[in-house]
């Protein structure tokens, strides 16, 4: 602008503010039931969306569920699938999903990530708080735990035993 002295902007004078809006947030992510499955196996989640913005949050969105090797979202992740909402969410206000997916080809601990709002529509005034990860990894193929009496032969001497069970006593003497 121009004024008198020459630093002076007699222009608009303009204010940012911080804008109060909806803010969706992921509050709760079960763990996964069973905990422990195999390829192709089905598992049950359940998880929490919560409106903690000051507004209302009105429209349709999706949350997307992934399965991860860590409790981050990455590009590396397999998308599970969506589970819509439509509806009205008041402020503290929240909903809960349910869904059950199949076991893809994984191996090992995977986490369950959910992310709210998956598409960003409607927009929110803060996103960084849209992903949830359950509070247990899913095992997937994990061998079940080691049970000495479920092995048809001796360890030390590899001899089937008559029962098909090890006979510890008998190694023992």
């Amino acid at each position: 602008g121009s004024g008198v002295p020459s630093y002076v902007d007699l222009g608009v004078f303009e204010r940012e503010e911080n804008t109060v809006g909806v803010d969706l947030s992921v509050s709760e992510v079960s763990q996964p039931a069973p905990i422990q499955v195999r390829e192709g196996d089905s598992f049950t989640i359940t998880w929490t969306v919560s409106n903690s913005g000051q507004r209302e949050m009105r429209g349709s969105w999706n949350d997307a569920v992934f399965l991860s090797a860590d409790a981050h979202l990455s590009p590396d992740d397999v998308p599970l699938g969506e589970r819509p909402y439509t509806g009205a969410l008041q402020p503290g206000g929240s909903y809960r999903q349910i869904a059950t997916f199949a076991v893809p080809d994984a191996a090992g601990p995977r986490y369950i990530l959910v992310s709210a709002n998956r598409g960003r529509t409607p927009r929110e005034s803060d996103e960084v708080n849209n992903l949830g990860v359950s509070v247990r990894p899913l095992e997937v193929n994990v061998p079940p735990p080691f049970r000495e009496a479920q092995l048809p032969y001796s360890l030390s001497y590899l001899t089937p035993t008559v029962e098909g069970a090890i006979d510890w006593a008998a190694m023992q003497e």
